[in-house]
């Protein structure tokens, strides 16, 4: 008969192992309703969009920006999910039970070069838009971006004030050990 005290590491055991099983679940069944992008800000197209309505666009500028994001629509929904396949993969290659190097290697250079690929597209559409922009609009747009960056700055520098006491309760912790 067992001993109480080897029976904890035991339970320990058992529920750190449910614990995983919950999260791999969670994560295979993939994005909830709404998609990926649900309960999340809008990405830089969205910020790019909605940059563009507080200009005072010309109607010809409208429409000859409508229909850039129209003719890149497809490739870079077709970069998103070439992303999100090669995140995935690269996710289920890190929780596999047998460490693989090469593996790891080799999908993380497939998300690394995606993400190039995305952001040439985007740095691309940006400058054909650029292009169409007075040079007021083109100061203005700078403004508006510049603005973006420093609240988005406040709000990282915020989520740092905050964590501060928890990660240093957290290190504390670690070195008891």
């Amino acid at each position: 008969m067992r001993t109480p005290m080897k029976s904890v590491p035991m339970i320990l055991a058992v529920a750190a192992l449910l614990v995983l099983t919950s999260i791999t679940v969670v994560a295979a069944q993939g994005p909830g309703p709404g998609g990926e992008r649900a309960g999340k800000r809008g990405g830089q197209g969205d910020e790019l969009r909605k940059a563009l309505g507080r200009l005072d666009l010309s109607e010809d500028q409208k429409s000859s920006i409508k229909a850039l994001f129209e003719s890149n629509k497809e490739s870079m929904q077709a970069d998103r999910e070439t992303l999100r396949t090669a995140r995935e993969a690269l996710r289920l290659q890190m929780q596999s039970e047998t460490f693989n190097e090469g593996a790891i290697r080799n999908l993380a250079g497939q998300v690394g070069a995606a993400e190039v690929e995305m952001a040439v597209a985007r740095a691309s559409l940006h400058n054909q838009i650029r292009e169409l922009l007075t040079d007021e609009q083109r100061g203005q747009l700078k403004e508006m971006q510049a603005q973006r960056m420093e609240r988005m700055e406040e709000r990282r520098e915020q989520g740092r004030q905050g964590k501060q006491g928890r990660h240093g309760q957290r290190h504390q912790n670690r070195n008891d050990l």
